[in-house]
């Protein structure tokens, strides 16, 4: 069941915080803006501004930047890829489903080192700030 403990807090995590066909509430999330950064006062609670702002908020709130790491842990892709699903109220889901539902940015699912699945939504992508970035020869940021 440890596959499901990692699932279920990945999941809870991400949630918190990859591209769908749409993502849920874009328009309402500031999709047609740009998703606009909002301010110290409004970042959280102005819908229009969540998703520019928590993908920024280094520009927003004080923060501290740590060091590259001299010699990074890789991330590769997972060779074999498993069926992921979940259950909820009787009815079985993938995390694509999960994705179409929830308002998450990110979702990124490691197991055993290598990433079983990485997806992003609100034109999002693996070079925004607090998600992984792609670095050459798989570094981790």
């Amino acid at each position: 069941m440890r596959s499901g403990k990692i699932l279920a807090l990945s999941l809870a995590l991400a949630a918190l915080a990859f591209p769908a066909i749409a993502a849920p509430d874009e328009q309402q999330l500031g999709k047609a803006a740009g998703y606009p950064i909002g301010t110290r006062g409004s970042w959280f609670y102005d819908e229009s501004v969540r998703v520019g702002s928590f993908s920024n908020l280094d520009k927003l709130l004080a923060h501290h930047t740590l060091a590259k790491s001299v010699s990074p842990f890789p991330l590769p892709a997972a060779t074999t890829v498993p069926k992921i699903e979940y259950r909820f109220e009787n009815a079985t889901y993938t995390l694509e489903d999960f994705l179409a539902h929830q308002r998450v940015t990110g979702l990124l699912l490691i197991k055993d080192g290598e990433i079983l699945f990485e997806r992003y939504q609100y034109d999002r992508s693996a070079v925004n700030r607090f998600e992984r970035r792609k670095r050459a020869a798989g570094a981790r940021a």
